[in-house]
Parts: structure tokens; C-alpha cells; sequence
């Protein structure tokens, strides 16, 4: 009798059990994705868009309406601000060598 009263938890009032204690499990290693072999282009909307580039949305937007090399978003079902992940990242490559050009330029 005694061991089931220490199993079971204790009542702390009417029909509220006492809150048990449980361990924490480490959760399971993350397996790598197999890599996309080229069938489907990756794509991300703004919110991804900003999270890629550490900037916030109305950012995104701003480069929208302001930066003519901005790739054009377009629409799937109905979203239409969805971006090829790799233009994107063109994009970064160019504005990054487009710096590096002006700052050895410069010297």
C-alpha cells in the first residue's frame, strides 16, 4: 500500500494532483538534410528574406521600393513577396563585391 501512495501522486485539493517532477530529455540529434538536387529552387517570402539578412521586414520592403537590383518578388498561392533563395543571395554577392571594389578602389 505504501509503495502505490509514493508512485501515485499526492492530491493538493479536490481533483488537482500534486505536479510531478519529470527529467529532461535531451532531444534527438538533428540529422542533416539531404541537399535538393537541383529539382526545386529553394524559395522564402520577406520574413525569411529578413531573417537571412538581419534586417526587418519594412527594410525588405524599403529595398523593394528603392533598390532597382532587388530581385522582383512573386506570387504563390496568393503571397505574392516570395523570393528565389538564390537570388537573393546573388544579390548579397553583388553588393558585397560591389564594397570591396569601391574600398580597394579608394586606396
Amino acid at each position: 500500500m505504501n509503495e502505490q501512495a509514493i508512485e501515485s501522486p499526492v492530491k493538493r485539493g479536490p481533483g488537482r494532483p500534486r505536479k510531478v517532477r519529470t527529467e529532461l530529455v535531451a532531444p534527438p540529434q538533428l540529422q542533416p538534410q539531404p541537399q535538393p538536387s537541383g529539382v526545386f529552387p529553394l524559395v522564402t517570402d520577406r520574413r525569411g528574406v529578413a531573417r537571412m539578412i538581419g534586417k526587418s521586414i519594412s527594410s525588405i520592403k524599403r529595398l523593394e521600393r528603392n533598390d532597382p537590383e532587388w530581385p522582383k518578388p512573386f506570387a504563390i498561392g496568393g503571397h505574392e513577396h516570395n523570393y528565389l533563395i538564390a537570388d537573393i543571395e546573388m544579390y548579397l554577392m553583388t553588393k558585397a563585391r560591389g564594397a570591396q571594389d569601391s574600398r580597394t578602389s579608394a586606396s
